[in-house]
């Protein structure tokens, strides 16, 4: 199921690993992380990435895809 809110998918998260696709400063652009959710505020999302790249505070603007299990957040 598509959502138009990142809350949506962030509250179904419970625990559960969860993809995202976010714009950053890196060569391409983007970046991939397999992750789960530590918290959410309104303007920042922290997650723990599974491969290694620790903890991480990321803007909501810049996520452009979450998805978890079939649930899913596409940035319009």
């Amino acid at each position: 199921m598509a959502y138009h809110h990142l809350k949506s998918v962030l509250d179904r998260a419970n625990g559960r690993f969860t993809s995202f696709l976010v714009k950053d400063n890196s060569r391409v652009g983007l970046s991939v992380y397999s992750a789960k959710v530590d918290s959410a505020t309104p303007k920042t999302v922290v997650i723990t990435d599974t491969n290694g790249a620790g903890t991480k505070r990321i803007p909501r603007a810049n996520v452009l895809i979450a998805q978890v299990g079939s649930e899913s957040f596409f940035r319009a």
